[in-house]
């Protein structure tokens, strides 16, 4: 994962799905992304001085339900990370799969907005200010990431509920951020992405 401030462009692409093949009555939900097509990445760097278990138990218990007020988000994941896991990918030219340490962080949240007036209440929203002081406690800094349509995809959604509200998944989600070499042309990034 990639600090924003080392982050030119990115783009990213989710799979969801149960960890046991779906039933013929399951089906791809992946057209939530038509309901709700804004997407901010807020990616988070750990204090220091915070052990990461409790960093873990802090976000998730404390830090999640200050979020889960704030009225606008569509969706609302957090997204706990661990070591890269480079190894798994296939190699292709051009493309740089070490993510360097100083550009690591551990989790980032993922919210989904209908329309971007929903996004833009977050300035003024009260639960929002309280959410954006609590960070001090245990975040050493935060970069938001806010998509256009088109910026991120998701590309298989077995969910039934895409609104599981902090109850526990039998499923894997694995999301792929990538960001584009400097100088790399926005347009060239997007179709190399894309295909």
């Amino acid at each position: 994962m990639l600090r924003p401030n080392a982050l030119a462009r990115f783009a990213a692409a989710a799979l969801i799905g149960p960890l046991a093949a779906p039933g013929a009555e399951e089906k791809d939900h992946r057209h939530r992304d038509d309901l709700a097509p804004l997407m901010t990445a807020g990616l988070l760097d750990r204090k220091e001085t915070v052990r990461p278990e409790l960093f873990t138990r802090y976000w998730r218990d404390v830090h999640g339900p200050l979020a889960a007020r704030i009225r606008g988000f569509e969706q609302y994941w957090q997204h706990h990370l661990g070591a890269p896991l480079a190894d798994c990918w296939p190699r292709f030219a051009g493309v740089e799969l070490r993510v360097p340490d100083d550009d690591r962080i551990e989790g980032f949240a993922e919210t989904t907005f209908r329309q971007a007036a929903d996004r833009e209440k977050l300035g003024t929203d009260p639960a929002a200010q309280a959410l954006f002081h609590d960070e001090q406690n245990v975040f050493r800094a935060t970069y938001l990431c806010p998509t256009t349509p088109g910026d991120s995809r998701t590309l298989l959604d077995w969910l039934p509920d895409g609104a599981p509200q902090g109850r526990p998944l039998a499923a894997a989600k694995v999301i792929v951020l990538v960001r584009a070499a400097r100088g790399a042309a926005r347009a060239a990034f997007r179709a190399f992405v894309g295909e």
